[in-house]
């Protein structure tokens, strides 16, 4: 077990060796391709802070403010915004550096013209633009369906809240229509009660106060005659009488046609001449002797039956 023991810790020991070897080579490899190309080791390299040479070396390409505006055209005096509501809104982005660029460029063209520098160019010149026409026809095509998607959001938002403020006026007007239709019935029911308490002594017209006695008047003839405007005219005065003397009018209908003492009494529409004539004979049903049974009418085939035939 022992033996078996030291052989585990010779192995450990023989795999850290090659490690610390293996990286011993690549050191001094990377150390011998520092010399080949030049590399001093830091210990030997000297730093140098040379501060009039630097302030020298700025003076020389730092702009001062003796500097002329035309010899670096800078427009710097422009605000711009903070933040913008949705960064993620390319149409609201690029207008707001359109925005930014059109004020720096009305700062700049106001500055040329001050110190007397042409800011238009002749008619026949001819400047190539930094993109292409074809790359700003896909960016004002991109623009403009960005806009119209927006405009078209915002039409159908308040279309949905047109239709739902609609739908809302609209169950108002048939709730409002409603109640009137039940305050109609109402006054019509108290009329006819009191119509009926009276015996019927109105003659049909509604009195004043209910909602039902102007909208008849308004139908007029529309139902049952009574000319326009509701004015009867004597045409229709006598169908009316007509009618009400063959129908009646108003009242119990049931039961109005059983006979009473009166009309078993009235004579009048009693004729006797009438019964003289008696009935009529009509044809009937005539002969009957000559209607063959249906045994005769086989026979009279010739056939006996379903085996007559054979």
């Amino acid at each position: 077990a022992d033996a078996g023991g030291g052989g585990d810790g010779g192995d450990d020991d023989d795999a850290l060796e090659d490690e610390d070897d293996e990286l011993e080579a690549e050191m001094a490899a990377l150390e011998s391709s520092r010399r080949e190309r030049g590399y001093k080791k830091l210990e030997n390299r000297a730093f140098v802070n040379n501060k009039e040479g630097l302030r020298a070396s700025l003076d020389d390409f730092q702009w001062t403010k003796k500097a002329k505006w035309i010899d670096h055209m800078v427009v710097a005096g422009t605000k711009t915004a903070e933040t913008l509501a949705d960064v993620n809104d390319d149409l609201a982005r690029e207008t707001h550096f359109y925005e930014h660029a059109l004020r720096s460029a009305e700062v700049a063209i106001k500055n040329l013209k001050e110190i007397g520098v042409a800011v238009k160019r002749p008619d026949d010149f001819y400047a190539e633009m930094v993109k292409s026409d074809e790359h700003m026809k896909r960016v004002r095509a991109e623009l403009i369906f960005e806009q119209t998607s927006q405009e078209t959001r915002e039409e159908r938002r308040k279309a949905r809240e047109q239709k739902r403020y609609g739908k809302q006026v609209q169950a108002e007007k048939i709730k409002e229509r409603t109640l009137k239709k039940k305050e109609s019935i109402k006054n019509l029911d108290k009329w006819r009660k009191q119509r009926k308490q009276n015996g019927f002594a109105d003659d049909g017209k509604a009195p004043d106060g209910f909602e039902d006695a102007p909208r008849q008047k308004e139908r007029g003839g529309s139902r049952g005659g009574g000319g326009q405007h509701g004015r009867s005219t004597p045409e229709s005065q006598k169908k009316r009488e007509f009618k009400n003397e063959k129908f009646g009018f108003g009242g119990r209908k049931r039961m109005n046609k059983q006979n009473d003492k009166q009309g078993l009494q009235d004579m009048s529409s009693y004729k006797p001449a009438n019964f003289d004539a008696g009935f009529k004979a009509g044809k009937g049903w005539g002969d009957m002797s000559g209607r063959g049974g249906r045994g005769r009418g086989r026979g009279g085939r010739g056939g006996g039956g379903r085996g007559g035939g054979g």
